[in-house]
């Protein structure tokens, strides 16, 4: 008998199985990223931004969806998003800017 794990199958007796019981993990997509900066569209999806991961986390977990949500937000609302400090505020602004 044999169990599949995601990194491998364990053998529970002699016999050694194949592995065409085991279900195969799926391929991710492939996503664009970019690079926080003021050109980037409103529109931008905050989950296709190189932002550090902590960050991109928070705001996330805020509900925030979009660079323009972001740009959209005054500076004292982003500042209570738990985990986002003055830093992240002033990187936040400095690579994104605010509203236009």
């Amino acid at each position: 008998m044999f169990r599949c794990s995601p990194t491998k199958v364990i053998v529970q007796s002699n016999e050694a199985p194949g592995l065409s019981n085991c279900p195969r993990p799926k391929a991710k997509e492939a996503t664009i990223m970019f690079d926080p900066a003021p050109e980037l569209s409103d529109e931008t999806l905050i989950e296709t931004v190189r932002f550090p991961t902590i960050l991109r986390n928070a705001l996330m977990s805020a509900g925030l969806k979009s660079i323009g949500e972001i740009r959209a937000r005054p500076d004292d609302e982003l500042g209570r998003i738990t985990r986002i400090g003055k830093e992240s505020l002033t990187y936040l602004r400095r690579t994104i800017g605010r509203a236009r």
